[in-house]
């Protein structure tokens, strides 16, 4: 997501543009700059790996965290789900 709202979605290989409204660019972006966020580690790596994890990077405010399935940190987790929640709805 960008600060205008734009957002870059890919799913099975098509690259399509979303464009969020002002209240869920705020909200995810006081996720993005909360204390639990800012102290996140780079990178999450579950224990048990596997083939067919998800991977997930978010980048905000010069910083970036990684995870896989099986060790996303609650903070990262929900901006994750309200990334997936606001664009699964912007594209229904």
């Amino acid at each position: 997501m960008y600060e205008n709202g734009t957002t870059q979605v890919s799913r099975h290989g098509e690259l399509s543009e979303v464009t969020l409204d002002a209240d869920d660019i705020q909200r995810i972006q006081s996720m993005t700059t909360s204390d639990a966020f800012l102290s996140l580690q780079d990178e999450y790596v579950p224990v048990q790996q596997g083939y067919d994890l998800f991977s997930y990077e978010v980048k905000a405010g010069g910083k970036t965290v990684g995870a896989f399935d099986g060790a996303v940190p609650e903070a990262l987790a929900g901006i994750i789900a309200e990334m997936d929640g606001t664009i699964t709805q912007s594209v229904a």
